[in-house]
C-alpha cells in the first residue's frame, strides 16, 4: 500500500516533468525549405554554428561568445567559421533555391526606402514573427544586394540596399533629429513625418513605409505612450520621472486638475500605475506646477503664480525633509 502511494506521488512530482525544448514552439516560415537545402551543403559543425548564430529552424540566436564557450573555441574562430560557411553556401548549387526569396527581399528593401532595421523586421507590417525575422537576417547575409551596418550611437543595427545612399540618409536623419531636439516637443504623427520628408526627399524615398523604416533605424528618434513622436532626449517623449508624466498630462488637458485626476489620466510609458502620493508629491515640489485650489493644480506657464515653497529643514537625526506647512500658510494667486 505504501509502495503504491510512493510511486503515485513520484509520478505526479513536478520535478519529474520533462523540460520543454527550445524549439518546441517553433513556427515554420516560408523560407525553411530553401534554408535547409543550403545548410545541407555545410559540414555538421559549420551547420550547427550557423543555425545557432542566426537562430534558424527552432534554434535560439546565440552570440559569438556563447557559441565559442559551447564549442570551446574563441569568438574569432566562430567568426571565421561563419564567414567560411557563407562563402561555401554562396558557391553551392543550392544557392539558386534562394533566388525567389532574394527577389521578395529586394522589393521589400526598396519599398522601405532602401534600409531595414533589425527591430523593424519584427513588426506586423514586415515579417510579424521572430522566426521569420531570423530567417530573413540569414538570407540578407547571403544576398548580393544587401550589406549590414553595425550599431552606432545614433543608429541601430540595419541593412542597406546596394542602391541606397547610406551616408546621405544618415546625414539627413541626424539633421532632422537635431532640428526636432531644438524644439523639445512631441509631434503628432502626420506633422512629424511631414517634417522628416523635407529632410529625406533629396536622398531617399518619402513613402509612409520608407519614413517609418527611417524612424525605426534612428535611435535619436522615439515615440511616447500617446502615439506622438520626437527626440529621444525630449522629456515630452521620454519622461524622466513622474513629474514629467504629470506635466504631459496637464499640458494635454489644458486646464487645472485635481491630483487624483492627474494620477488617473497618466499614460505611463513604463506601463505602471502611479501612486497618488507620488503624483501629489511631484506636483507640490516641482516649480512647473501651481496650486490653484484644494488639491487642484495647474501649470505656471498658464499664468498661475506659485506660493511659497516648503522649506527644507534638518531633523535631529540629520535627515533633510520638507517643513510641514498648513493650508493657511500658503497663498496662491491666479
Amino acid at each position: 500500500m505504501f509502495s503504491k502511494q510512493k510511486s503515485s506521488s513520484r509520478s505526479t512530482s513536478p520535478a519529474k516533468a520533462k523540460p520543454k525544448r527550445p524549439g518546441a514552439e517553433y513556427r515554420a516560415t516560408p523560407f525553411d525549405h530553401a534554408i535547409r537545402r543550403v545548410l545541407a551543403t555545410l559540414a555538421p559543425r559549420s551547420r550547427s554554428v550557423i543555425e545557432r548564430r542566426f537562430g534558424l529552424l527552432g534554434e535560439t540566436p546565440h552570440t559569438l561568445d556563447a557559441i565559442g564557450q559551447q564549442e570551446q573555441i574563441t569568438r574569432e574562430r566562430v567568426r571565421q567559421l561563419e564567414n567560411a560557411s557563407v562563402h561555401v553556401m554562396r558557391a553551392s548549387n543550392s544557392y539558386s533555391a534562394l533566388k525567389p526569396h532574394f527577389v521578395a527581399l529586394d522589393k521589400l528593401l526598396v519599398r522601405c526606402g532602401g534600409v531595414l532595421s533589425d527591430a523593424h523586421m519584427e513588426s506586423a507590417e514586415v515579417f510579424g514573427s521572430i522566426q521569420s525575422k531570423q530567417a530573413a537576417l540569414f538570407l540578407l547575409k547571403l544576398a548580393p544586394f544587401a550589406h549590414h551596418c553595425p550599431r552606432s550611437p545614433s543608429f541601430g543595427e540595419r541593412w542597406y540596399h546596394k542602391s541606397a545612399d547610406a551616408a546621405g540618409l544618415e546625414k539627413a536623419l541626424l539633421a532632422f533629429a537635431k532640428s526636432v531636439r531644438a524644439t523639445a516637443r512631441a509631434y503628432p504623427e502626420r506633422e512629424f513625418f511631414a517634417c522628416m520628408a523635407k529632410f529625406i526627399r533629396p536622398v531617399g524615398g518619402i513613402s509612409k513605409p520608407a519614413l517609418m523604416s527611417y524612424f525605426q533605424c534612428c535611435t535619436d528618434l522615439a515615440q511616447n505612450a500617446y502615439q506622438e513622436f520626437g527626440h529621444s532626449m525630449s522629456r515630452m517623449v521620454r519622461p524622466w520621472g513622474m513629474s514629467d508624466e504629470a506635466y504631459i498630462t496637464l499640458s494635454k488637458a489644458g486646464h487645472p486638475m485635481h491630483f487624483t485626476e492627474v494620477a488617473g489620466s497618466i499614460v505611463s510609458s513604463r506601463g505602471r500605475i502611479p501612486a497618488l502620493t507620488t503624483v501629489h508629491n511631484c506636483l507640490v515640489v516641482d516649480e512647473r506646477f501651481a496650486l490653484v485650489g484644494r488639491g487642484t493644480y495647474g501649470l505656471t506657464e498658464w499664468g498661475y503664480l506659485t506660493g511659497p515653497r516648503p522649506k527644507k529643514v534638518t531633523t535631529p537625526n540629520g535627515n533633510i525633509r520638507r517643513q510641514r506647512r498648513r493650508w493657511k500658510h500658503l497663498v496662491h494667486q491666479n
